[in-house]
């Protein structure tokens, strides 16, 4: 049987090797917290850098003349209609295969 002083001992060493487990995992989630604040400023920067991207693709896109928008200045060469061939409903009827019909050649596997 243990005496009261070897108890008191024994209580004496528990609290210290809590102490110095507690102390390391308190150092260890405070790496954690300094690598989740990093990885939080990384974010905000790089959506910072993704919001000033999106503004000045929406400046070059309010600058662009879109066929659509642009008076068409010849007839479609694909019907004659007074639209763009972008828009052409008679496009897709021909096919992709009519694609190639201006250049000569048969498909797109001829294009090297």
């Amino acid at each position: 049987m243990l005496t009261p002083e070897q108890l008191a001992d024994i209580r004496g060493n528990i609290r210290i090797y809590d102490n110095r487990v507690a102390e390391r995992d308190v150092g260890a989630l405070l790496k954690e917290v300094e690598r989740l604040t990093a990885l939080l400023a990384e974010r905000d920067a790089t959506l910072a850098d993704l919001r000033s991207l999106l503004a000045a693709r929406d400046v070059v896109i309010d600058k662009l003349v879109l066929p659509s928008a642009a008076p068409v200045e010849a007839p479609c060469e694909i019907c004659g209609g007074d639209h763009w061939e972008l828009h052409c409903p008679d496009r897709v009827e021909r096919g992709v295969a009519d694609t190639f019909q201006d250049t000569g050649l048969d498909s797109a596997d001829d294009v090297e």
